[in-house]
């Protein structure tokens, strides 16, 4: 009984809940922060990459939410007419203390087919934050940015080991 429960379990985070497109995802965020400590500066950057499932809902906004999930890590974030916006990602940086400012966060979406339900995209965000003060008022943080960027494949059911996107970098769809 509970290999069957396992199953089921593993089928219902496989497969969109509310038949929305399955997309085969490969992503890659990169972070860096420069921050004051003990009347230093000290950077500190890196790298993240990782492989999994996503979906792609349109809501009733207009906007379409893209989740995604994976053995290296989950997030999400919506996409409007403005580009993408509210974006959770791993970073290997922490970041986002103080927030960035409205005019230091963009990104694209680029969908292929329809873009409420591509057949491939890719998405690009990035934000970041400048102290325009001294470092003790922001934090001790002179300035941090994080990017994120995602190629998906619309896929049927569960990508296959080895399927979506290649493992010598993204492909464009």
């Amino acid at each position: 009984m509970a290999g069957w429960l396992g199953l089921v379990l593993t089928l219902g985070l496989a497969f969109p809940v509310h038949g929305e497109p399955l997309y085969a995802v490969e992503w890659r965020s990169f972070s860096r922060a420069v921050r004051e400590k003990g009347g230093d500066v000290a950077t500190e950057a890196g790298e993240q990459r990782g492989r999994g499932t996503a979906t792609l809902v349109a809501l009733p906004s207009g906007m379409l939410r893209l989740e995604f999930r994976g053995k290296d890590g989950s997030g999400s974030g919506l996409i409007g007419p403005g580009g993408p916006r509210d974006f959770t990602f791993p970073t290997a940086v922490a970041v986002g203390v103080p927030p960035p400012p409205a005019h230091l966060i963009s990104g694209t979406f680029e969908p292929h087919g329809n873009p409420a339900e591509p057949d491939a995209f890719r998405v690009h965000y990035i934000e970041g934050f400048i102290c325009h003060t001294a470092p003790d008022r922001c934090s001790q943080v002179i300035t941090w940015e994080r990017q994120f960027t995602a190629t998906a494949i619309r896929i049927d059911g569960p990508a296959p080991e080895g399927a979506g996107p290649s493992a010598d970098g993204p492909a464009r769809p």
